[in-house]
C-alpha cells in the first residue's frame, strides 16, 4: 500500500465518514491534524497534495470550497462541502462565517419519503452486503507480520506473499479470536490505523451511502456473509466471504449454511420501528436467525417467484426484470417513496414492480 493510499483511507475513515454520517455539510481538515494522527515526521507536502487532489475529492464525495494557509503547512486547511451521492452539491453556506452553523444532523423522518410514510417513525433497513469492496479498504494484520484477508476456507486459500488467510473467527494470539480483535479496534475508533472502513463505505455501491444519507447511520444495517448483522458505521476489514455460486477455484470463499460463525448481531432487540430486509435468499435464513429476538414487524422482499422461507416475517415480492441486484432498486424504490413500509399492510401475497 502506498503512502497515499494510507492517507486518503485515513481521512475517509477519520473524517469524511463520520461527517457523512452525521448529516454535515461542510468538513474542515488540517494537514498537521492529519500527520499527528497517522505518526507521520516530515510528510506534510504528502498529505496536501492528497488533500488536494481532485481524484481524492471525486471518491470521498466532496467539493472544495476554500484552501487556508500556506500552500504545504501544518497548518494548512482544507475546507470541503459534502456532495450527494447522485453528483450534485449539498446545500452550503457560502459565507465562510456560517461555517459552524452548517454543522447540522439530518432529519431522518423527513429526510426520506418512506420513512414518512411508516407512521412517522423511521425504518430500520437490513440490507446484504456486496462482493464488491473499496480499493482503499483497510486489513487487519498479524503483529510484525502481513496483512489478513478474511475468507471461508483459509486452508485451500492461495499462497499469497503479501496476505495471510484466516477465517473470522479463527485465533489471533493472546487469547483472543480476529472476531473479536475487530470488537476490540473498533472501541477506539480514533485509532485506526490500519484504514479500516465504515460497513457503508465498505462496498463500492452507492446505495450503502444513499441509505445512510437519507435515513441516518443508526437505522441502516449490514448483513455481512463473513461478519454476520453489522451497524452501517462498524469498521470492517476486507474480507472476500460469499453466500453465491462461485467458480470452483475460488470455493474457498464460500460460506456453506452448516458452516459455523460466531455471527455479529447488532440489531437492538427493542427496536420500535418496522425491520425491512432486502438481500439475496441465501441470505434470508441468516436474517431470520440473527433477528429472532427483534420485537417489532420484521418484512423480507425477494424477487422470486417460490418465495424464501422466512418464519415469524411477512414477505413480499419485489419484481424487476433483472434478478441480479435487484435489492439494490429495491432500497432506492423505498427511499423514493414508493413502497408503503408499514408491516401491517404487508403480507406475503403483495408483489411490486415491473417483472
Amino acid at each position: 500500500m502506498t503512502q497515499a493510499e494510507s492517507i486518503r483511507r485515513h481521512v475517509l475513515a477519520r473524517h469524511v465518514a463520520p461527517a457523512r454520517a452525521a448529516g454535515v455539510v461542510e468538513l474542515a481538515v488540517r494537514a498537521g491534524d492529519v500527520c499527528a494522527a497517522m505518526g507521520l515526521r516530515d510528510r506534510t507536502p504528502n498529505v496536501c497534495s492528497v488533500l488536494g487532489s481532485r481524484g481524492f475529492h471525486e471518491m470521498a464525495g466532496l467539493r472544495l470550497l476554500e484552501r487556508v494557509g500556506p500552500r504545504q503547512s501544518t497548518t494548512t486547511t482544507f475546507r470541503y462541502a459534502i456532495v450527494e451521492r447522485e453528483g450534485s452539491a449539498a446545500a452550503v453556506p457560502s459565507p465562510p462565517s456560517q461555517v459552524a452553523s452548517a454543522r447540522r444532523k439530518a432529519s431522518p423522518a423527513s429526510a426520506c419519503p418512506a420513512t414518512a410514510r411508516a407512521s412517522d417513525a423511521p425504518v430500520t433497513v437490513v440490507i446484504s452486503c456486496a462482493s464488491a469492496k473499496s480499493p482503499l479498504a483497510g486489513h487487519l494484520a498479524l503483529k510484525n507480520g502481513p496483512s489478513v484477508l478474511f475468507v471461508a476456507d483459509p486452508k485451500d486459500a492461495p499462497r499469497s506473499r503479501n496476505l495471510t488467510y484466516k477465517h473470522p473467527d479463527d485465533p489471533a494470539g493472546s487469547g483472543l479470536s480476529w472476531r473479536q480483535v475487530l470488537v476490540e479496534h473498533n472501541r477506539a475508533p480514533a485509532d485506526n490505523p490500519r484504514g479500516l472502513l465504515p460497513a457503508w463505505m465498505l462496498y463500492r455501491n452507492r446505495v450503502y451511502s444513499e441509505l445512510v444519507d437519507a435515513l441516518g447511520v443508526g437505522n441502516v444495517f449490514i448483513l455481512s456473509a463473513g461478519w454476520g448483522l453489522v451497524s452501517a458505521d462498524f469498521l470492517l476489514p476486507n474480507y472476500d466471504i460469499t453466500f453465491s455460486k462461485i467458480r470452483k477455484s475460488d470455493a474457498y470463499k464460500y460460506r456453506r449454511e452448516g458452516d459455523h460463525y460466531d455471527d455479529f448481531s447488532m440489531l437492538p432487540r427493542n427496536a420500535a420501528q418496522p425491520v425491512i430486509f432486502l438481500g439475496g435468499k441465501k441470505y434470508v435464513s441468516l436474517f431470520c436467525r440473527l433477528t429472532s429476538g427483534v420485537e417489532s414487524g420484521r418484512v423480507v422482499f425477494h424477487n422470486t417467484t417460490d418465495p424464501p422461507h422466512a418464519p415469524g416475517c411477512e414477505l413480499r415480492r419485489f419484481g424487476t426484470a433483472p434478478q441480479t441486484n435487484w435489492q439494490y432498486a429495491c432500497a432506492r424504490a423505498l427511499l423514493r417513496g414508493e413502497i408503503d413500509v408499514r408491516a401491517s399492510r404487508l403480507g406475503a401475497s403483495d408483489d411490486l414492480g415491473n417483472g
